[in-house]
């Protein structure tokens, strides 16, 4: 290489060195959205038809149903008899909505960040023994440090805290 193209090689090497270097550098991300800010009604449900729509407490407890529940309708409009099923934990997550680890399905588990299904199965597994009261329980269940539930803590709802 001649000493004319020598300069602009190492400017431009050093350039992009530069700007490899500002893309690793830490930037600030955006807070993470957590569902209490997420929060959109006090009592989403949804209903047959894949609606979601916000009840007051009033028209919750006339369908005898909770946040987060599918209301059970049958052909005629009225509501059928039995227990509601649950919303799937991503839609719960979606709504604002937090999730008990005492109530939650395998699936609502695996919803939350940083759980996969083993952990999900752990953890029912762990209040099979003793019903979670607080979040220090949780660190019983093998996998479940202090790390891991720092990030779970804004997705988890304890019983008392609703």
């Amino acid at each position: 290489m001649n000493a004319r193209m020598r300069a602009p090689m190492v400017l431009l090497t050093l350039l992009l060195l530069g700007l490899d270097g500002l893309m690793l550098w830490p930037s600030r991300l955006p807070q993470q959205a957590s569902p209490a800010s997420l929060a959109l009604c006090d009592c989403p449900v949804e209903f047959p038809s894949h609606v979601v729509r916000c009840l007051t407490q009033e028209q919750a407890q006339a369908l005898w149903v909770t946040a987060g529940d599918v209301v059970p309708i049958g052909p005629d409009g009225a509501r059928s008899v039995g227990p509601p099923r649950r919303m799937s934990g991503e839609q719960q997550l979606a709504l604002g909505l937090r999730i008990d680890p005492n109530r939650a399905t395998e699936d609502e588990l695996t919803a939350l960040p940083d759980v996969g299904p083993t952990l999900a199965h752990a953890m029912i597994q762990a209040r099979q023994q003793a019903p979670f009261r607080r979040e220090s329980d949780l660190r019983a269940v093998r996998g479940l440090g202090e790390k891991r539930l720092h990030k779970l803590r804004p997705y988890l709802v304890w019983p008392g805290s609703q």
